[in-house]
């Protein structure tokens, strides 16, 4: 609710992911592996707040096969490819969608819950990492990502990582 006084934007989507198995899942049976369980208070919150989603006409998607990030990516390529909208602003604490970064898209990101958020354009990107937004899933593959259990290069950290791909492109 405060980021829609915060933001009043046009239109709002919230993409949620399910139970089922997803195709990362089915590539790298480790993907996620070493997540905790989702505390059984939160998860039983989810009925209610899409009940609420639902009675404040908030359009809500989820999809068996992929996570809430796969969606919430291609609905903003298709808002900008279909010139739906001009800009799409994804409010988002994973990181991982900094690739979807353009002129036209943005990433809101939690720093302090929602008390204080941070606005990520490619200046922001290139500024906190080093690198232009379409760079990061290299990024990603070479330092790794503990929260999604999947290894990096091992040796390689962040300014390692930013080096070789500022040297090599990719």
């Amino acid at each position: 609710l405060k980021i829609v006084s915060d933001l009043a934007p046009d239109n709002l989507i919230v993409c949620f992911d399910r139970a089922a198995p997803t195709f990362r899942k089915q590539m790298y049976v480790g993907y996620q592996a070493t997540r905790p369980k989702m505390d059984d208070d939160l998860s039983g919150q989810f009925k209610i707040i899409r009940e609420v989603l639902e009675k404040s006409k908030i359009c809500v998607h989820d999809l068996d096969g992929y996570e809430a990030d796969d969606l919430i990516g291609t609905l903003a390529r298709q808002a900008i490819d279909e010139k739906i909208f001009d800009q799409v602003i994804i409010v988002t604490g994973d990181r991982d969608m900094l690739q979807l970064i353009n002129h036209q898209v943005l990433i809101l990101a939690p720093i302090v819950g929602v008390t204080k958020m941070i606005l990520f354009d490619s200046d922001k990107v290139k500024e906190k990492y080093g690198l232009e937004p379409h760079q990061f899933i290299d990024y990603k593959a070479l330092v790794g990502d503990s929260s999604d259990n999947y290894p990096g290069v091992g040796g390689i950290g962040p300014k390692t990582a930013a080096t070789l791909i500022n040297k090599f492109g990719t």
